[in-house]
């Protein structure tokens, strides 16, 4: 609901589910009020949920929040081939968000986000990530392209089974940006980014990257990778 300034509001939110999938869906104008905010949720006892190829925009809180509570925390979640452009521009969240420690077992891979000039986005806030919580996840973030030409720094999950690889970062490179030993901090080369999100699954093509940018095969490979991306390009197994 645009506008919506209930305590925990969330475009879509999943909780005590097995399997689940988000995908196909835009969500844009949700604010933060004393919790939350964002465009998606990954909540308390999910098992194997999926959010792909969704676009989110203008969401105070920010694109996706994946809850990580001792005991009742979810496992086993994809996060792939879903678009963010100007996402937690309230500054308070991130853009991706784990809250009260990380959800075991996440995979972050091939999304693209977009943060416009002057604003306090976050691009990754781990809000409670406590060493006695981060330390025994499995979070991985690869093959992202986190253009950030805002304000916004980093919290970022730490621990022993945390990994950042094959990345690009570009625009602003606040302090906590993450280490990546494949990290790339090229232009991405857009085709077209317009620095006010548009309306409409399909009116994003500006997004997209052409077949020279660095950002091209330059990615770790996934196995079971879904075999195409937010433009329906087919991606490689191999």
């Amino acid at each position: 609901v645009p506008g919506s300034t209930e305590p925990g509001t969330v475009g879509m939110f999943i909780a005590k589910t097995i399997n689940s999938t988000m995908q196909f869906n835009e969500v844009s104008g949700v604010r933060f009020h004393v919790v939350d905010g964002e465009a998606y949720d990954v909540d308390l006892l999910t098992y194997g949920s999926v959010v792909q190829y969704n676009y989110s925009h203008d969401n105070q809180g920010g694109f996706l929040l994946m809850e990580g509570q001792v005991l009742v925390s979810g496992t086993n979640l994809i996060v792939r081939y879903n678009l963010s452009v100007n996402d937690s521009w309230g500054g308070s969240k991130g853009v991706f968000t784990s809250e009260y420690g990380e959800m075991g077992t996440v995979n972050i891979y091939n999304n693209t986000v977009y943060i416009a000039p002057g604003l306090p986005s976050k691009p990754i806030f781990c809000e409670g990530c406590f060493p006695s919580f981060t330390n025994f996840n499995i979070w991985n973030f690869k093959n992202n392209i986190i253009a950030n030409f805002g304000t916004g720094n980093y919290t970022n999950p730490a621990g022993w089974n945390v990994a950042f690889s094959n990345n690009l970062f570009y625009g602003n490179h606040p302090s906590g940006e993450p280490a990546d030993a494949h990290k790339l901090v090229s232009d991405p080369q857009f085709i077209a980014p317009s620095a006010t999100a548009p309306y409409g699954l399909s009116s994003v093509s500006g997004y997209q990257v052409p077949s020279g940018s660095p950002a091209t095969s330059s990615g770790a490979v996934i196995a079971g990778n879904g075999g195409r991306d937010y433009f329906n390009r087919p991606v490689s197994t191999t």
